[in-house]
């Protein structure tokens, strides 16, 4: 019988420094443009072939997680699952999920760990797939799963399915976590009727290649932030005492809760003690490994 063979992989999160909403489409979806940047945030997963009853598929999450399922509805475990089956593999297989990232929150965490299911799958039962036909098996996972198969930085269209890789620089970023998530279909679903005009991200994808810190907190925008406000008005509360004390480089990730800030390493923290129904403060930076 062979041995047990164990990948690990960091699932990293992202941030969308750019985020609008260009139109509906007719499968239900919207037409986007975002900015992705991959940050240091991660989850932890374990992948193991063997060592189990044959064809048996377990997951676990250490330590467990509100809020979090670890049953097929699990992201990493439909991905893991999707490609064990599609290899006809019949050892056992087990994931091993640490969740560090926080749930619905806008970061793309359970994106993250299936992106990171795909590439640990991947290399344990050394399938040999290319990072394209990772990609294609993560478009069925998730909107965001195709850009954290291989990460970096990108601009993205479509359902965000669509990238561009764009240069960037290394930057720091603070990133304030509510007390309270916020449900991804839930905020799409109050934009408003009429949209907006489209937005312009070139000011962000330049300042963003200059490792431009003040230049990108100003340039950032989500046009989600619309409907997040309707979905639970906390958020105006979070979002306008968080700018009072860190400035207008404060933006929404994602559809939230989170909020980030671009940082420059080395200056002072503001007493953020005022900021109602913030849970956590992270300092991370975009990935460096």
């Amino acid at each position: 019988m062979a041995e047990p063979r164990t990948v690990r992989e960091r699932c990293r999160a992202k941030l969308n420094l750019f985020l609008d909403v260009t139109g509906r489409r007719a499968d239900g979806f919207h037409e986007l443009v975002t900015v992705f940047h991959e940050i240091d945030l991660a989850d932890d997963l374990v992948v193991t072939v063997g060592g189990g009853a044959p064809g048996a598929l377990a997951f676990a999450l250490d330590p467990p997680v509100p809020d979090v399922p670890n049953d097929t509805s699990n992201l990493a475990l439909r991905a893991a699952g999707f490609l064990w089956s599609r290899a006809g593999a019949d050892a056992a297989l087990s994931v091993t999920l640490t969740k560090r990232i926080p749930v619905g929150g806008g970061l793309g965490g359970g994106s993250a760990d299936a992106a990171g299911a795909l590439r640990a799958v991947n290399a344990a039962l050394g399938l040999g797939l290319s990072g394209d036909d990772l990609r294609a098996a993560a478009e069925r996972l998730g909107s965001d799963v195709p850009f954290l198969v291989e990460g970096g930085s990108a601009l993205a269209r479509g359902r965000g399915e669509q990238m561009l890789p764009v240069p960037s620089k290394p930057m720091d970023f603070l990133l304030l976590v509510p007390t309270f998530p916020l449900a991804t279909a839930a905020v799409y679903q109050a934009l408003p009727r009429d949209l907006p005009p489209p937005r312009d991200p070139r000011p962000t994808l330049a300042a963003l290649a200059a490792g431009d810190a003040k230049a990108l907190g100003l340039a950032c925008e989500n046009a989600l932030f619309e409907g997040a406000r309707r979905v639970d008005p906390r958020i105006d509360d979070v979002m306008a005492a968080a700018r009072a004390a860190l400035g207008p480089c404060v933006h929404l990730t994602g559809s939230g809760s989170t909020l980030f800030a671009p940082w420059i390493e080395g200056e002072p923290l503001p007493d953020l003690r005022g900021v109602p129904h913030l849970r956590d403060v992270v300092r991370t930076r975009s990935r460096t490994t």
